[in-house]
């Protein structure tokens, strides 16, 4: 009996938040993504366009499908123009190369965004079944056409580097930070002796070189 009326209250918690998403309020919990701002009281909220970090996304979609007029960019090289310059949601400038590759993954920016995809279970945080995920109705920053190149070329890449190039285990990388406060990268060199791995400050790559 306990059993059935927790089902009740559970298809009735469910059925309410479909209904307010479906008149356009914001369900969300926690730090909006960025691109976005929560507008209104608690609940009424909806997702507004935040147009600052908006024109950031678009960039960081146009630079990774399109490139800068030369070539598509790389994360690591979307990661060198962000890093140090833009702030996050956090208030901060340091930028990972997972941040780019969470943008570039999220198909919230297309308009296609579900509240509530994870619940709070035995103190871990855990994914819903898909059935219990709300559909939410949010203004998209980027065009379904662009979203899908840019998903297509991330299968590529995994594809490739998963059958054509080497792995290394950068233990440190996520760990680190240059004294100066911007971000670590992992590199590797070619030398007469081998090839050998290391790390290096995003601000250090993006400086010039003394001699040009």
């Amino acid at each position: 009996m306990a059993e059935y009326e927790l089902d009740i209250i559970k298809e009735r918690t469910m059925r309410g938040r479909r209904a307010k998403t479906e008149g356009g309020k914001y369900i969300g919990q926690g730090v909006v993504m960025f691109g976005y701002d929560k507008v209104g009281l608690k609940r009424t909220s909806v997702l507004a366009v935040n147009e600052e970090e908006a024109q950031v996304v678009r960039d960081i979609f146009r630079w990774y499908v399109f490139g800068d007029g030369k070539r598509p960019l790389r994360t690591v090289e979307i990661l060198e123009r962000l890093d140090g310059k833009v702030r996050s949601k956090t208030g901060k400038t340091s930028w990972t190369k997972q941040m780019v590759y969470t943008i570039l993954k999220n198909e919230a920016y297309n308009g296609s965004h579900y509240a509530l995809k994870r619940v709070n279970r035995g103190g871990k945080t855990v994914l819903r079944s898909k059935e219990e995920w709300v559909p939410q109705q949010i203004p998209a920053i980027i065009s379904p056409e662009i979203f899908k190149a840019a998903r297509s070329k991330l299968r590529q890449h995994s594809t490739n580097s998963a059958s054509n190039r080497p792995v290394y285990d950068y233990l440190l990388l996520s760990r680190l930070r240059c004294n100066c406060g911007h971000s670590i990268h992992a590199r590797t060199s070619n030398v007469v002796s081998g090839q050998y791995l290391y790390y290096t400050c995003s601000e250090e790559m993006r400086a010039p070189s003394p001699q040009s």
